[in-house]
């Protein structure tokens, strides 16, 4: 793909580059009324709104802060310190000068910004009005999910629906959360009668473009937050329901089933010499290779619905770069770094408890947590050798996080960033919605136990549409029994993914599961130096839950009031 470089006026874009989001023309402008004369400049504009997401220049929420940071610290995951102090917002020790806290605002009101910019200049390009309808569509989506990824974390935030022009257009007071949710809905709503559907030819199959069906699926999402805790509108439980209804009744999504089963035992090839590498560890079913697919850039739109994008290497001048699977992946050696991707810096693991909620016969286990380390091995200056993983005891139920494995990404791998998409909405989650707001709106109906049991059965390497006693849910649970199994199938299925934080506080538990987490981490650890990471838990307070207005955006903004506990 090109390389976009933008040059507008100030709180606009610095340079964007993007891959597989929008395909244009390397361009060199200079002013934002001779940018914004044709489509492609236009599209060029959506180009950067998209970047906030995922541009490690900016921050980006799914480049890092989501998932190693935000999300890090839950009962399905933890922040190894090494022994070292235990700071910052995964350990819960901060304050309103912490520089992630900054960082997620700051992005966040960048892609707002620019999604601004765009809507204010929509209609100036002589262009296709149903592709001029299509941005516009985008462009409220986003500067809609911007706003929603803000409030759930800050709680009292601006509500900023034009393009910043001159500094005193950030001193705007906070808004009511009703009215910026309100918002929110109108923005999504709007735009989802606007863009494409997700198999339109004019989206290319672009992972990391918003279509019809995902935005009904976050608009699922953000509905549930709203029916949850602290927002409490139990009335959305029902809105939920419609969205996710919506999404299953399109037919153009479904849980994958295929695994391919050449992948088993991948070569790989380094200066001139191939090496094989044994990971039969990897049990073949179709949930392995959602993530399979991921890791390789070969989108699945039925079942991945969107994906934030990143581009491999940083050597070809793509920026949107990760560490996923890097940070959150298991430990190589480092003279095995290039074939198997990862390093020996690796920070975050699985909790212990995640272990435990896999029943037997589960084939997600094995995938989302490694069975294996990787044993000694030879020099690379040997042309051919076989690397042995020995298994993990059973017992040990701490273990590394296997869902993004590096070792199937395509050629060598940088040993310092990857090009694996982040998984923003799966299908299995919209399933998990659906089931979720069917048995809050009616009770355990048929309908809520299909849609969890077809995901469990694929859990399983079972037949989706075939009801098992291996894996269903039992029936005749009762409204509160079957919540329970929905919060407990969310963690199986979706761990790792930026969503257990969020999804603790809206059900009002995510205090008390730190709090019991650390109790378990204590008593369970298999090291002293890791039992005192239990801290990360028990340091955990009520204010903790809503992030404080960053310090410098208060000494920016005089309107801005400090969150209540942070005061």
């Amino acid at each position: 793909m090109k390389k976009i470089y933008l040059l507008v006026i100030a709180m606009m874009m610095t340079t964007v580059s993007c891959d597989d989001i929008l395909d244009t023309e390397p361009i060199d402008k200079i002013a934002l009324e001779q940018y914004i004369q044709d489509e492609a400049g236009l599209t060029s504009l959506l180009a950067g709104v998209y970047d906030a997401l995922n541009n490690p220049s900016t921050g980006g929420y799914y480049q890092n802060l989501v998932w190693q940071t935000f999300d890090c610290t839950t009962d399905e995951c933890y922040q190894n310190f090494f022994s070292g102090a235990v700071t910052g917002v995964t350990g819960n020790v901060f304050t309103t000068a912490d520089n992630k806290v900054a960082d997620l605002w700051r992005v966040c009101y960048l892609g707002i910004d620019r999604a601004n910019q765009l809507i204010a200049n929509i209609n100036v390009p002589v262009m296709d009005e149903n592709k001029r309808q299509e941005i516009l569509g985008e462009a409220l989506f986003l500067r809609a999910y911007f706003h929603f990824i803000l409030i759930e974390y800050y709680r009292n935030i601006p509500l900023k629906l034009t393009p910043t022009t001159n500094p005193q257009d950030v001193k705007i007071p906070q808004s009511a959360p009703a009215d910026v949710y309100a918002q929110i809905i109108k923005d999504m709503t709007e735009a989802e009668s606007k863009v494409y559907d997700v198999d339109a030819p004019e989206l290319g199959g672009a992972a990391s473009r918003i279509n019809k069906t995902a935005i009904q699926g976050i608009l699922a999402r953000v509905c549930l937050t709203m029916a949850g805790y602290p927002h409490n509108d139990t009335s959305k439980y029902a809105e939920a329901l419609k969205w996710a209804t919506k999404v299953k009744n399109s037919g153009k999504h479904a849980l994958n089933t295929y695994a391919d089963a050449t992948l088993n035992t991948p070569a790989y090839t380094f200066v001139g010499a191939t090496k094989t590498v044994n990971v039969n560890a990897f049990t073949n079913n179709g949930y392995a290779q959602v993530f399979i697919n991921l890791i390789q850039g070969k989108y699945n739109s039925k079942e991945s619905m969107w994906e934030a994008d990143a581009k491999g290497l940083n050597t070809q001048g793509y920026i949107e770069v990760t560490r996923l699977g890097i940070d959150n992946g298991i430990s190589v050696p480092a003279n095995f770094a290039d074939v198997l991707g990862a390093n020996s810096g690796v920070s975050m693991f699985a909790m212990g408890s995640m272990y435990d909620k896999y029943q037997p016969g589960d084939l997600r286990r094995d995938w989302a947590l490694y069975p294996f380390t990787f044993s000694s091995l030879p020099a690379k200056t040997t042309n051919v050798a076989t690397l042995v993983q020995e298994p993990v005891p059973a017992t040990t139920k701490f273990r590394s996080i296997g869902k993004y494995r590096r070792y199937y990404e395509l050629g060598l791998k940088n040993t310092s960033n990857t090009g694996i998409n982040f998984p923003i909405l799966r299908y299995s989650d919209v399933l998990l919605m659906l089931a979720e707001a069917e048995n809050r709106v009616n009770g355990p109906t048929a309908i809520a136990y299909d849609a969890v049991n077809q995901v469990r059965r694929r859990g399983y390497g079972l037949d989706i549409n075939t009801a098992s006693t291996a894996s269903d849910l039992p029936t005749g649970l009762s409204q509160g029994a079957f919540q329970l199994a929905i919060e407990d199938e969310r963690a199986r299925e979706l761990c790792f993914e930026g969503l257990r934080r969020l999804d603790l506080i809206r059900w009002g538990k995510w205090l008390q599961r730190m709090q019991d987490t650390g109790t378990y981490m204590g008593a369970n650890a298999p090291s002293t130096a890791l039992k005192n990471m239990k801290i990360e838990y028990t340091n955990a307070v009520e204010k903790n839950m809503t992030l404080p207005i960053p310090l410098k955006e208060m000494g920016l903004n005089s309107k801005l009031v400090q969150n209540p506990l942070w005061q």
